[in-house]
């Protein structure tokens, strides 16, 4: 056995250095980059933009009227959220690559749409 094996083996700090260094990968692992939306503010965004997609295709006028009213409706989703398009497209790009966390995130958004929707009938319907 090598001295240098043998020092690792009786010094308790260097026996456990691997077992540090996997924690502080984990660690890093669950931070998100900077422009990336956390999940649950991903949700509310997408969601924000489900419906503004919903009510751009209600739209019966000139396709500049629909430009700007789009553009009108996402500005005031940025402004909203603190975001912008960057933040939009990176978090995108992050969470596509993560299939399992997007596929949560289109669960959760398609269940607030659903609940929105719900909330609406009921409303009508009074």
């Amino acid at each position: 056995m090598s001295v240098v094996f043998k020092k690792v083996r009786h010094n308790p700090i260097l026996r456990f250095f691997p077992l540090l260094l996997l924690l502080n990968a984990c660690q890093l692992a669950n931070e998100l980059p900077e422009n990336v939306l956390s999940q649950e503010k991903m949700v509310k965004v997408m969601v924000d933009m489900q419906l503004i997609e919903g009510a751009l295709n209600q739209q019966q006028n000139a396709a500049a009227d629909v430009f700007n009213l789009a553009q009108l409706y996402y500005d005031t989703l940025f402004a909203k959220y603190s975001i912008n398009q960057t933040v939009i497209d990176s978090s995108l790009s992050y969470y596509g690559r993560r299939p399992e966390i997007f596929d949560k995130i289109l669960e959760d958004v398609i269940i607030s749409l659903s609940r929105l929707e719900l909330n609406q009938k009921k409303k009508s319907e009074e």
